[in-house]
């Protein structure tokens, strides 16, 4: 059975697609290494890749996981075909290394809502503080942004965030007749919500 994992020495070698929020493959994939004990680490690089190239964490990271199944799968095989017992040491931390791979890329992302609220200070111009909120949290103080203006929210909903037109038209509409609006089901990293300064 061919592998579509390359091993060298403590270092396994593997490709990631990286998708778009459309589904639709951005660039060729690209090669990661994953060393032994560096599950976090290649997690983290491979969000950064994604960022990079401007794809789709959710898709990207959902199309990931299951690419990992695969190559649990492919490490099961091996271990089903060898009957050294260095190789099955080896397999084993291995098949440790692919798991802890996968739970380091669920740890990272996070799926939730973005709450806006809009100062009630007249006559001054409107300003915001936009949150983020985690489903898998349970709830307490999330780490306030604060926008200065209509024009910087909207550059952070569409640059920032990728929110498309439509839904900032939206939002903003909502917030010109009350004080809040809510996007839900954003994803994003946990080092992302740091440079949003949402964490």
């Amino acid at each position: 059975m061919a592998t579509s994992i390359t091993w060298a020495r403590d270092t396994a070698f593997f490709k990631v697609i990286i998708i778009d929020g459309s589904g639709a493959i951005i660039d060729a994939p690209r090669q990661v290494a994953l060393k032994v004990g560096g599950a976090f680490d290649t997690a983290r690089q491979v969000l950064t890749l994604i960022e990079e190239n401007g794809g789709s964490q959710s898709s990207t990271v959902a199309s990931e996981l299951r690419r990992n199944e695969q190559r649990v799968a492919e490490v099961l095989n091996l271990l089903k075909q060898t009957s050294s017992e260095g190789q099955v040491e080896s397999l084993n931390l291995w098949l440790n290394e692919f798991l802890n791979y996968a739970d380091a890329l669920k740890n990272e992302i996070q799926e939730g809502t973005i709450h806006i609220v809009r100062s009630l200070d007249p006559p001054r111009p409107a300003s915001y503080i936009a949150m983020f909120a985690p489903y898998c949290t349970p709830g307490g103080a999330m780490k306030p942004r604060v926008i200065s203006d209509q024009e910087e929210l909207r550059d952070f909903l569409a640059r920032e965030l990728g929110v498309d037109v439509t839904s900032i038209d939206e939002i903003l509409t909502k917030l010109q007749n009350q004080p809040t609006a809510s996007l839900p089901n954003v994803v994003l990293s946990v080092a992302r919500q740091r440079a949003l300064g949402l964490l």
